[in-house]
């Protein structure tokens, strides 16, 4: 339990309708009390009408919704004050209940204290943050997969049966003249651990896919100067980001703008051209960033000029791109003045100046993650706990390497009691307070 009581505002620093005041901790029905015209009933679950008062001056008539420990969002009690939606109003009441004994809460404090008794696990945690960040139906479905019961009970089944696996063995070792425990074989170990590997390997894969759905897809238009990548970057953002003009080298520095197609969260940038020969050191630095990006970049738009055949600055971007060894597709702009056939594979003909785009729109949707979501799903919601499945993963994988080589049992349990520590750490069994603090740390003032 935290040893003070907390509150904030819940809802937007803005002038709106109603505002949410959250106030949580041992002493929430003392404090709230002391600013109401009567004594708040101390009744989880239940709403009551009352009038927050100043020198028994009316300040505002109120709704509070009301929740007692354990049976809140925190594990804590706790109340919402539902007040009118001035912004100056809403303030004045904080500032009340901070005379009284309540602290501002930091960023992210509820979550925080939710995490710390028990009430979510880091996983649901992150997947608030990202339900209140989300900007797409596709990105509310993923975040509120990861704030289900049921995401954390299937870990949590996970996490028991390396446990018990644990166990047995153990008590194999320990204790075998116990014939009530079953013996497993080495067969057996393998088999109960390659069946965890695949269901981790699946929680990854798919999480992955869910990631770039709450992240964005990283993509950059690439080309020689002038061939029309910031007339691209303004239609596929329908708005003037990036300055165009007939000078070659007008882009210098990378311009970065978000989209969403599909409802795929898209970053887009838009890149200083690529040319052996630069002008001068500005552009040179330019091209250095732009060539520095392609390492987070997940598709390449590289674009060509339709009125003329491809020349050396067309093959180095194209040999810059295949050593990055990422997806790209080839566009050809300016089809509207194509006097040649450029000799491409697979190019997407369009007129930037013309607005003609459609068909690269359609391309790039095919490039898109396709994300099926059913009721067995698991979507871990950040990279940090994808990172740390993948070193689960590896792992189980040493360790049935080491039980298939006939490894002494010793290293074997060493490396396997890690790795379910590790796994603890994805159920939020055992906190890592440095990355706890720096998690909640991200989160809005009233969450």
């Amino acid at each position: 339990m935290s040893n003070r009581t907390i509150v904030a505002l819940a809802t937007g620093k803005i002038n709106c309708a109603i505002h949410i005041i959250r106030v949580s901790g041992d002493q929430v029905y003392e404090i709230v009390s002391k600013i109401c015209s009567k004594k708040i009933k101390k009744i989880g679950y239940t709403i009551e009408r009352n009038t927050i008062v100043e020198n028994k001056k009316i300040i505002d008539n109120v709704i509070l919704v009301k929740y007692v420990t354990p049976k809140s969002f925190t594990g804590e009690d706790l109340i919402e004050i539902n007040c009118h939606g001035g912004i100056f109003l809403a303030n004045k009441i904080i500032s009340l209940l901070i005379k009284n004994g309540c602290s501002l809460a930091l960023c992210g404090e509820f979550s925080k204290i939710a995490f710390l008794n028990n009430k979510i696990n880091i996983n649901q945690a992150t997947a608030i943050n990202n339900l209140i960040e989300a900007n797409s139906d596709k990105a509310i479905l993923i975040a509120n997969n990861g704030i289900s019961e049921k995401t954390r009970n299937i870990l949590n089944q996970i996490k028991d049966e390396m446990f018990m696996i644990i166990g047995q063995i153990e008590v194999n070792i320990d204790y075998p003249e116990y014939d009530d425990v079953p013996k497993l074989t080495n067969k057996e170990i393998v088999d109960l651990l390659k069946k965890i590997q695949e269901r981790l390997n699946e929680i990854i894969s798919v999480s992955k896919i869910g990631l770039k759905y709450l992240q964005g897809i990283n993509i950059c238009i690439l080309g020689k100067p002038n061939v029309g990548k910031s007339t691209l970057m303004n239609l596929l953002t329908n708005n003037e980001r990036a300055i165009v003009s007939n000078i070659a080298g007008t882009t210098r520095d990378i311009i970065e703008t978000k989209i969403t197609i599909d409802g795929v969260n898209i970053n887009l940038f838009d890149t200083a051209g690529i040319r052996k020969n630069p002008d001068n050191t500005i552009e040179e630095i330019g091209i250095k960033k732009a060539l520095e990006l392609l390492k987070d970049i997940d598709l390449i738009l590289l674009l060509f000029d339709g009125s003329s055949q491809l020349d050396n600055d067309d093959f180095e971007t194209i040999n810059l791109v295949k050593t990055a060894k990422k997806q790209y597709i080839n566009i050809i702009n300016k089809a509207d003045l194509k006097t040649v056939k450029n000799n491409l594979e697979n190019p997407i003909y369009i007129s930037a100046a013309n607005k003609q785009i459609t068909n690269l729109i359609e391309k790039i949707k095919s490039f898109l993650p396709n994300l099926q979501i059913d009721d067995n799903s698991i979507l871990l919601q950040s990279t940090h706990l994808v990172s740390l499945i993948e070193k689960i993963v590896n792992n189980i994988q040493e360790i049935i390497r080491f039980i298939e080589n006939k490894t002494t049992i010793d290293i074997v349990m060493q490396l396997f009691q890690q790795t379910y520590l590790d796994f603890l750490k994805v159920c939020s069994c055992e906190e890592d307070y440095d990355f706890i603090n720096e998690l909640f740390s991200k989160f809005c003032l009233g969450k």
